[in-house]
């Protein structure tokens, strides 16, 4: 209640504070050296009753001040004054947190690695007929950008999908490492079996002596919870082939194949 009667006290003082100041000119203008009102264009002033206005004016004044709780003033400009340093160190820690942010963002952005993967010949969709020796070339070729201790060696990843008549999966599965590419511009040569999951894929170009031979393939079905084998291929009539590269600093990109199956 103390604080709400000085407040207003103080408020009262505020507006009062340019009332003053014109009673004050009023009251210089309104006496004549010698104490006599004067005229003033609009008004005639008396020396008693500008006094007398002036007085009850300022005595209130005087009493507000002298009313005035000083010490908890004093104790909550100090309060005020910590929360508000407080706020400020948390904008500097918030400032400093985004400005480490912006590093790292900056760096990750001159790390990224950009890589582009295309078919070399040959059509996207193809037809194969039935049988475990059947096999299809396909020669892709594949860029990725440097630095080169960043992006080499990328991964050749394979991605096969069988699905029957209704375009419905019907197991799935993928290779890691079906090739590795270790200059930023390299032609990558693979064979591929679809009907034979034990000798899926083979890597044709590989550097002499890490000849690794064909690559297995497992198929899980679509609930990833059992593996499908290729005697049980029955009711497939495509296989897609996602063939992707992956820089180890970001980046990818992939090429498709479409394997129409024929009985």
């Amino acid at each position: 209640m103390a604080h709400g009667t000085a407040n207003r006290l103080m408020d009262s003082a505020t507006l009062s504070g340019p009332i003053l100041t014109t009673l004050s000119r009023d009251l210089s203008e309104g006496l004549n050296p010698g104490g006599e009102a004067r005229s003033i264009p609009g008004r005639t002033m008396n020396r008693c009753a500008l006094r007398c206005v002036y007085d009850c004016m300022h005595i209130p004044i005087l009493i507000l001040f002298a009313l005035l709780p000083r010490q908890d003033l004093g104790a909550e400009l100090m309060r005020q004054q910590q929360q508000l340093l407080e706020v400020q160190r948390q904008l500097r820690e918030s400032q400093a947190t985004l400005d480490t942010i912006e590093q790292e963002q900056r760096a990750l952005a001159k790390l990224s690695c950009s890589a582009e993967l295309q078919l070399i010949g040959g059509d996207a969709v193809r037809t194969v007929s039935a049988g475990d020796a059947v096999a299809v070339r396909i020669d892709l070729f594949s860029t990725v950008s440097r630095p080169r201790d960043t992006c080499l060696p990328a991964d050749i990843r394979m991605t096969v999908s069988y699905l029957d008549s209704n375009g419905t999966l019907v197991c799935t599965g993928a290779i890691d490492g079906v090739a590795i590419q270790r200059e930023p511009t390299q032609h990558i040569g693979m064979e591929i079996r679809p009907w034979n999951f034990t000798q899926f894929v083979w890597w044709r170009n590989q550097p002499p002596g890490t000849n690794t031979g064909p690559v297995n393939l497992t198929c899980m079905n679509p609930d990833g919870v059992g593996q499908v084998l290729a005697a049980q291929l029955d009711g497939v009539v495509s296989v897609r082939i996602w063939t992707t590269v992956l820089p180890p600093g970001g980046g990818l990109s992939t090429v498709e194949l479409d394997l129409g199956l024929q009985r």
